[in-house]
């Protein structure tokens, strides 16, 4: 069996992490200054200490992630007219270190997961496998989440019991 592995700069990485958001800012008029920090990778015994602290298993995304980088800030300056000193935005995007990520627990739980619109909102409905961690925290908003959908086994499985009953 032949295996590749391809490798990819930093740069490369996080520009897919961003989604190409570093490069269309750079192309933006009005933006001064963009800044990647990026911290060393967490370890496999950090990573499994932290999911014992917590007592929570961490999605094995989520998990390479932080073998890869330990959490990264994304600063961006720019002016809406133009001038360098009036107008001044900053705009960033971060994930926070492991040892800032919070589980978030006592959600309510559905037989049908997944995410709809209805009318004007998105609803998202949580099986019990499905994990929420907050990786950052804006003052006087709010979090910053990432939502991990799973589908729901006992569902699957109750299923697949009635397909073999017909």
């Amino acid at each position: 069996m032949h295996c590749t592995v391809e490798t990819v700069s930093e740069f490369t990485y996080f520009e897919s992490i961003l989604l190409g958001l570093s490069k269309a800012l750079k192309k933006c008029v009005g933006v001064h200054k963009t800044y990647l920090k990026k911290l060393p990778s967490a370890s496999y015994t950090d990573i499994s200490t932290w999911e014992q602290t917590q007592d929570v298993l961490m999605p094995e995304d989520l998990r390479a992630f932080y073998t890869s980088s330990n959490g990264f800030m994304f600063e961006w300056t720019y002016t809406l007219a133009g001038d360098c000193h009036k107008d001044k935005v900053n705009g960033s995007i971060k994930i926070n270190p492991l040892q800032h990520l919070v589980p978030i627990f006592g959600f309510e739980t559905s037989l049908e997961p997944g995410v709809k619109l209805d009318t004007e909102r998105y609803q998202i409905k949580l099986s019990i496998e499905s994990r929420l961690f907050i990786i950052d925290t804006v003052p006087d908003r709010g979090h910053v989440s990432i939502v991990k959908l799973a589908y729901n086994s006992i569902k699957c499985k109750y299923i697949n019991n009635l397909k073999d009953k017909v």
